[in-house]
């Protein structure tokens, strides 16, 4: 599956808690659990990057293998929580909240 078709099948059939324009309205955003994430553990998972609306929001250090949330660029709209529950991984993603 291509990364825009995955990012199509996350946006028709998820059920994220819908986007905020602005910080201050956001009740939560998304945090990545780092004992969970496949990402952290070595392996290639990308995504929740994949599916992620917002350039940037979901970011890879170590190497590209580590990936973390900008709480300011993160638009608490839930597509990588869903992908990462529907990918079959660990469900490394939760909400956290502002």
């Amino acid at each position: 599956m291509s990364t825009g078709s995955r990012r199509d099948f996350f946006r028709k059939c998820s059920t994220p808690v819908g986007r905020f324009t602005h910080a201050a309205t956001r009740p939560a955003v998304a945090y990545i659990a780092a004992d969970m994430c496949a990402g952290w553990s070595g392996s290639d998972c990308r995504i929740c990057e994949a599916v992620c609306p917002r350039p940037g929001a979901v970011r890879f250090a170590a190497a590209g293998r580590a990936p973390f949330v900008d709480r300011e660029l993160c638009d608490g709209c839930g597509l990588c929580i869903a992908a990462c529950e529907h990918a079959g991984s660990t469900g490394a993603m939760r909400w956290v909240g502002r």
